[in-house]
């Protein structure tokens, strides 16, 4: 995965020093940031015949297979968590290898329906960044809660969880609603037409600017709250706090008798732990941080 990862970085300098005095948004050679890899691949391999459709096999391929993986683990997970709650009598391995295609056929129906209104709700990485945001914010924030502070219980867990949810979804769907209405946009880096200039003519000198998107039109009478304005790649903090917060919160007003294994906590917070044999009273560290749940 690091070596994937570094790959994408790499190729991200690459297009970037490619373009970095002609941008194809600005200079209107696509209409998206989605589009400006293809383009890329596209540009650079016009003397290569064959390479685009390589390429194109290549994403083909990866996305297929990252698709097949997410609907087989998907439809195990609604079988054995949902719907096998629901059978009086155990169902055999046919049935259930039946059941299991059924249920990849229709979420594999449901996502195909999906990509016909993904387009109108503006480029890929905001979105995926602000679905991924909705969930592994609170898990984060579930899991933190869990091993570093005693005090939280199992109630603090599910309703803090949940509640870390609801706050970050309450937070990112108005906000990818102003953003399509033009409310509100993100921070980008500075580009340049003046490359593309040099090469064709017809690009006025007007369009020889540098632009910054954060810029809104003065025109728009509405003034969206400072809240909503938050940048998506900081919804996953957003909701790992709210998740400890909610949590620990609930966890002090429901207080419980039972205990936790110091073996399930950060080593980190042992010093703040009564040790075994000893009072608790002559721990160094205050009622709140003792094993005893909340």
């Amino acid at each position: 995965m690091s070596v994937v990862q570094t790959l994408c970085v790499f190729v991200g300098f690459v297009v970037y020093a490619k373009y970095k005095d002609c941008d194809p948004l600005t200079s209107h050679k696509i209409s998206k940031h989605d589009q400006i890899f293809p383009y890329f691949v596209t540009d650079i391999s016009t003397s290569v015949p064959g390479i685009s459709g390589f390429f194109l096999a290549a994403i083909s391929s990866g996305s297929l297979s990252s698709m097949s993986s997410n609907l087989n683990a998907l439809s195990g997970v609604i079988y054995k968590d949902i719907l096998y709650l629901f059978f009086k009598k155990k169902p055999s391995d046919k049935s259930s290898s039946g059941i299991l295609k059924v249920i990849v056929l229709v979420v594999g129906t449901l996502c195909t329906c999906l990509v016909f209104t993904i387009g109108l709700l503006g480029e890929i990485l905001p979105i995926s960044v602000l679905i991924v945001g909705f969930t592994q914010g609170p898990l984060l924030g579930l899991f933190t809660l869990g091993i570093l502070f005693p005090k939280a219980n199992s109630k603090g867990a599910f309703y803090g969880t949940l509640g870390g949810f609801i706050a970050v979804v309450s937070l990112g769907l108005p906000a990818k609603y102003f953003e399509i209405r033009g409310f509100v946009k993100y921070p980008t880096k500075p580009l340049s037409v003046i490359g593309c200039a040099l090469s064709n003519q017809t690009i006025t000198e007007t369009s020889l600017t540098y632009f910054n998107s954060t810029i809104l039109n003065d025109s728009v009478p509405f003034q969206t709250p400072s809240i909503f304005k938050l940048m998506f790649y900081y919804y996953s903090g957003f909701g790992t706090v709210m998740t400890i917060i909610f949590g620990l919160i609930i966890s002090y007003m429901s207080k419980s008798d039972s205990s936790v294994d110091r073996k399930l906590l950060s080593p980190l917070i042992y010093r703040c732990l009564p040790e075994e044999g000893r009072d608790e009273e002559k721990t160094s560290c205050t009622q709140d941080t003792s094993l005893n749940f909340g």
